[in-house]
């Protein structure tokens, strides 16, 4: 498995945690994006979108 994939996988489970029920519907949507935003953040070192975009894994460009 790739960093990037490990490290998305991580930070899923970390902000699932917070919930005590599985998030559904719109907020599960509004997750996964917080979670591809800070995986990019982490791994990229840095705010700019581009940099984020190409750090996310699967195919987001």
């Amino acid at each position: 498995m790739s960093d990037s994939r490990q490290a998305h996988r991580a930070i899923k489970q970390a902000v699932k945690q917070l919930y005590p029920e599985e998030p559904r519907g719109n907020l599960a949507r509004h997750l996964d994006t917080l979670v591809n935003m800070v995986t990019g953040i982490v791994l990229g070192k840095s705010c700019q979108l581009p940099k984020l975009a190409s750090k996310i894994p699967g195919d987001v460009h």
